[in-house]
């Protein structure tokens, strides 16, 4: 009977693995991060060197104004669809707009500094 209280004690797995451990230092498996992968098949992993694929999709990062980040939600909740399609979606339709001739409008502000000075008696 102490034989199975041994052998279900967890203290002795912990032993156990302990004992597995790998000793040695682990910045050997940092020399080389990509291993023996080729030069071609990291490229098929970008595309074009520009963006990290994930499946069909480039990984692209951007701000948004919070209330666009928030009609977002908003619009995925509603349509009941994933923030990440509604994104899609959108920018799909403003490139569309755009073949069709639909421009940003811009503005251009000129912004004047001046220095402000302390009121000093001299």
């Amino acid at each position: 009977m102490m034989s199975d209280e041994q052998s279900t004690n967890p203290l002795n797995q912990l032993e156990q693995l302990g004992s597995q451990r790998r000793s040695g230092s682990k910045k050997g498996d940092f020399k080389n991060p990509l291993g023996d992968l080729r030069r071609t098949e990291t490229s098929q992993v970008t595309a074009k060197g520009k963006h990290v694929m994930h499946g069909n999709y480039a990984q692209v990062t951007f701000r948004l104004a919070p209330d666009h980040a928030a009609a977002i939600d908003e619009i995925a909740d509603r349509e009941g669809a994933s923030k990440a399609d509604i994104k899609r979606w959108l920018v799909a339709f403003a490139l569309s707009a755009y073949q069709d001739g639909v421009r940003p409008e811009w503005s251009e502000e000129v912004v004047q500094r001046k220095i402000r000075m302390p009121d000093v008696e001299l």
